[in-house]
Formats: structure tokens, sequence, C-alpha cells
């Protein structure tokens, strides 16, 4: 097994990968990685740049997953494993994006579309909403979605969970959480 994200490497045409140590595992049935990326551009564009990541280094490595024989599902495909036993590839590589960030439609959707590699975009509704320069619009996600690249609720305004759970109050965060989760799947709709 080889590690597939080496940190902020620059994407180049044969750039090595170090096999990860220790002995070789034998798995059973099939395998299911998830890869979940927010952001491509590359390193002279504006604003936080923690969770960009280069479109020539998205080409790699969608490129290494093609070349090593891993298939990319749907979520759709993965949930019906889960749920009702239907078989997924035996090299199996769920593809998620984060946010909603414009750039996964502008950067990174024409090598999905080249690759035919689905995914989901894990959008929350007040980012999106607004359809701002780096924010997705609603004809991106209609888009990317006739090819594949479906639309999932990752709440209404991206709050930290965990730590209100810790300071709200049951009776307070149930209904918190009801409000985040099912407006964000309304606004879907």
């Amino acid at each position: 097994d080889m590690g597939l994200v080496p940190g902020l490497a620059v994407a180049e045409k044969e750039r090595p990968l170090t096999p990860t140590p220790g002995p070789k595992k034998v798995v059973q049935g099939p395998v299911l990685i998830v890869l979940g990326y927010h952001q491509f551009g590359s390193e002279t564009g504006q604003g936080d740049r923690t969770y960009f990541l280069d479109p020539k280094e998205l080409k790699w490595q969608f490129q290494w997953l093609k070349d090593n024989g891993w298939s990319a599902v749907t979520l759709d495909q993965v949930l019906a494993h889960w749920e009702k036993g239907k078989p997924l590839p035996t090299k199996s590589v769920l593809l998620t994006y984060d946010d909603g960030y414009r750039s996964v439609f502008t950067h990174g959707f024409k090598l999905m579309r080249e690759l035919g590699y689905p995914g989901v975009n894990f959008v929350y509704n007040d980012f999106v909403r607004w359809e701002t320069k780096i924010s997705l619009h609603k004809a991106d996600i209609d888009v990317m979605g006739r090819f594949g690249v479906t639309a999932q609720s990752h709440s209404r305004s991206h709050p930290n969970m965990g730590k209100l759970k810790d300071k709200m109050k049951p009776a307070e965060y149930q209904p918190f959480l009801d409000e985040e989760m099912g407006s964000s799947a309304e606004f879907l709709k």
C-alpha cells in the first residue's frame, strides 16, 4: 500500500511514492478509501491556502488511482454496499469535496468528467446560497450532478458540532442540530 497524498508536494510527471513500511496486510473483500478535498488552485491565488491543492497534483492523484486499478464509486454505491450488501469494486475510492468551493467546478470538474469519476460535494447552504466568486453556484451543482458529482448536506452554517454539543444542553442541542441539517437538506432539494 502506498501513501497517496504526499503533503504539499508539487506535482511532477514522474514523482516517486514511498511505500508505507511494514508487512503486507491481506484484506478480505473490497477495499474502500475516501479522499476528501476542499479547493483547487495555484499557490499564487488569493485567500487562505490551507486546504488548496494544485490542479496538477489533483490530475496526478487521479491518474495514479486509474493506473493502479482504483474505481471511483458514488455515495449511493457505498450506501448500497453497507445497507444491502451490494458488491463494490475490489479497489474502490469515494471522492468527496467539502464546503462548496467554486474551484471544485472551475479547476477540478473537467478532470472528473474526462476520467468519468463520480463524487460527492458536501455543501453548506449559507455559503453556496449567495453564489459568490469562491462558492459553487446552483448551476454548477446541477451540471456536476448530471455527470455523477452529486450534492449532499454539510449543514446550514458549518458550525463546529462537537464544540457546540459540549457547550449546549441536550434539550437545546437536538433542535439546533435538526435545524442545521434539516434546513440544509431542504435547501438542496
